[in-house]
């Protein structure tokens, strides 16, 4: 406001400022229309600015727009494949829009004025078992050995044991050769020896190292 005000100002005293000759005037004029056209020039350039700015804004709002509108088409064919359509009413049917928060919420599946005493309590599991079991299986089980009623250890299997693979390797002794070399020479074939690959993992396997001199 203070500056509308001044430039006002500034208008009236051109207006009532006389001139000594043409000359004078028409160069107060001039610097007159060059600010007058830098203002032009400052004004263009802003509302350029914000037409960028709007264009980038808008771009981002309809990138968004679509991830938005992909996730929704996502989420809708995941309902429509996957969960059954009752179960699809029954969260329907929930929900509510909460105008303070403008928010979707759901209704409470008890209702606030209803006294939670009344309603039954989950069964829980047999104390000692992972599942519920019935008192008949409990006693089934505790009178004989047939698996029917059993929750676990259905079955029992005898380990398999496998015949041991017996090897057998010869390593020759040089008196010439150094006791260290030789000894590292044996381990090396040892190694490679132990490192074949075994037709079960279950074989036993014994290895009989005989030394020739």
């Amino acid at each position: 406001m203070q500056q509308e005000m001044m430039l006002r100002d500034e208008e009236t005293m051109e207006l009532r400022g006389t001139y000594t000759s043409l000359q004078q005037e028409v160069e107060v004029k001039t610097k007159k229309l060059k600010k007058l056209y830098a203002k032009l020039q400052a004004v263009k350039a802003e509302i350029q600015d914000q037409h960028d700015e709007y264009i980038r804004v808008r771009q981002d709002l309809e990138e968004a727009q679509n991830e938005q509108t992909r996730e929704l088409k996502l989420k809708y064919l995941i309902i429509e494949n996957f969960i059954p359509p009752e179960e699809k009413n029954k969260i329907m049917n929930r929900l509510f829009l909460d105008c303070e928060e403008e928010q979707w919420k759901f209704q409470p599946l008890v209702p606030a004025g209803v006294n939670n005493s009344q309603m039954k309590k989950r069964p829980t599991s047999a104390v000692g078992y992972k599942r519920p079991i019935s008192q008949y299986a409990r006693v089934a089980m505790a009178m004989g050995s047939h698996p029917r009623y059993r929750a676990e250890n259905i079955m029992f299997l005898e380990l398999d044991v496998s015949p041991p693979t017996v090897f057998e390797m010869e390593f020759s002794h040089d008196q010439d050769q150094d006791p260290r070399a030789l000894h590292m020479e044996r381990l090396m074939r040892l190694d490679s020896f132990l490192e074949r690959p075994s037709t079960s993992k279950h074989t036993r396997m014994c290895v009989f190292v005989c030394v020739r001199g």
